[in-house]
């Protein structure tokens, strides 16, 4: 269960993922309406979370994010970066 900002990248990793359940909104003039829908979200995050099976969320959403593929493309923008010619 979040309550995250609508341009959250997390909003659509755990919507992809079928990690969790998410109330998003939008920013500032969205955080009303976390009041008038969070009684809705509650009763769906109980029924997610009585149903909820481990097996069934999908791993491979966040492989973009492990520490493997974030380093490799640190290591490949660096060696982008010291390939270019001094400007």
């Amino acid at each position: 269960m979040a309550v995250l900002h609508n341009k959250s990248t997390a909003v659509q990793v755990l919507r992809d993922s079928c990690a969790g359940i998410v109330l998003s909104f939008d920013g500032e003039a969205g955080i009303g309406s976390i009041e008038k829908e969070f009684d809705i979200f509650f009763t769906s995050f109980l029924q997610f979370a009585e149903s909820f099976n481990k097996d069934s969320i999908n791993q491979k959403i966040f492989e973009q994010y492990s520490a493997f593929t974030v380093t490799k493309k640190l290591a490949t923008l660096l060696n982008e970066a010291l390939q270019k010619p001094n400007e």
